[in-house]
């Protein structure tokens, strides 16, 4: 006679050992993720959206500023007021996670730093600017932004290709970086 018991047992500990095997390949697989590396579920959503999809929506720093961007218009507020804006978005991506944002000032600084969109009051209006970006990261909504500013640099170029070569990280500009989290 056959002893089921035996058997069964015999049958539970294959199925144990198939677990702890399984389970052992997925802890071995398993990545943890560092503040200076994306996901994998970042690399699956990066693949998903389009590039410029990903820095996309309203991105809120802790000083209190809105940068929204989309992929026609882009705008900065302060406490609920428009301050710059432009549109003619021309987004140029040096990494999976990092790039520049261009756009033709619909909204600029006048001289006593107010804004307006009137050129002849704020002489920018109709020109390009550059806003850059680094450390995107997808699933924790965040992101650095920084203005173009240089101490005795330009604030605007004629076209976009002179956006391009001037508003450069090496050129000094962006030396400073807002942190932000996606609000939307």
């Amino acid at each position: 006679m056959k002893n089921s018991f035996f058997s069964f047992g015999r049958k539970a500990k294959v199925i144990l050992a198939a677990a702890v095997i399984v389970f052992s390949f997925g802890l071995m697989s398993c990545q943890q993720e560092t503040d200076d590396d994306n996901s994998l579920s970042d690399f699956l959503i990066y693949n998903y959206l389009t590039s410029d999809e990903r820095i996309y929506g309203t991105w809120t720093s802790s000083y209190g500023e809105n940068f929204i961007i989309s992929g026609s218009t882009f705008s900065n507020a302060y406490n609920g007021s428009t301050t710059y804006a432009g549109d003619n978005v021309s987004i140029s991506w040096t990494s999976a996670t990092s790039g520049y944002i261009y756009f033709k000032y619909t909204r600029a600084a006048k001289a006593d730093w107010t804004y307006s969109s009137d050129s002849s009051e704020a002489p920018d209006v109709g020109k390009w600017y550059a806003v850059a970006f680094k450390d995107l990261q997808i699933l924790k909504n965040t992101v650095s932004l920084s203005g173009a500013y240089k101490a005795g640099g330009t604030t605007s170029t004629a076209t976009l290709e002179e956006a391009k070569t001037t508003f450069t990280i090496e050129n000094g500009y962006f030396a400073s970086y807002s942190d932000c989290t996606r609000s939307n």
